[in-house]
């Protein structure tokens, strides 16, 4: 009987033991799932251009403001390489300067001006960065995140025209638009 009450409170024991570790492992993977959410609404909701690529550079992921400033939708431009964003405005060059950056597996941070689908040019600050393998360090994919810069590019070229005019008038005659006194005198001083 002894023999029997003590298999008994051992199979009670790892009955729940492994109870116990299956609640702690649920716990686990429930917080993990949290976390997950909250990651995905954190990008699904940025206001941030957000690519995944593969290895090969071919688009695995863009979130919803990717979709908005370039008019692309997901289903577009799964599969694909990025590439079909240039505007033309950089040369081979600097793209392969970026790919030997990631695929050092190092950080690249720099502009681009891209094009989005109804051909309008746009300025993007980017940050793009390779996705590593937790074992081997090897190189898995990239993400860029990039911020639209166009607006504020539309304010510095505005403030330039404005400072061309305000200069202009300043050293010129309303009427004739000859050189006027000022610049007479801003000429006689760098002489």
């Amino acid at each position: 009987i002894y023999f029997y009450l003590g298999l008994n409170i051992f199979v009670i024991s790892i009955v729940i033991g492994s109870f116990l570790l299956v609640q702690r492992l649920y716990s686990k993977t429930l917080n993990q799932k949290t976390k997950l959410k909250t990651f995905v609404k954190a990008v699904e909701n940025s206001d941030n251009n957000i690519i995944i690529t593969d290895i090969d550079y071919n688009i695995t992921y863009v979130n919803e403001a990717f979709e908005r400033n370039t008019g692309y939708s997901r289903k577009e431009v799964m599969g694909k390489n990025p590439r079909f964003l240039k505007s033309g405005e950089h040369d081979a060059n600097y793209y392969r300067h970026i790919n030997k950056v990631i695929s050092s597996g190092r950080v690249w941070v720099g502009e681009f001006i891209n094009k989005r689908k109804d051909k309008t040019l746009f300025y993007e600050k980017a940050s793009i960065s390779p996705l590593i393998d937790e074992g081997g360090g090897n190189i898995e994919g990239y993400i860029s995140i990039t911020l639209d810069l166009t607006k504020e590019r539309e304010y510095q070229k505005q403030i330039e025209a404005n400072n061309l005019e305000i200069t202009y008038r300043l050293y010129n005659d309303s009427l004739t638009a000859l050189p006027n006194r000022n610049k007479f005198i801003m000429d006689i001083r760098h002489e």
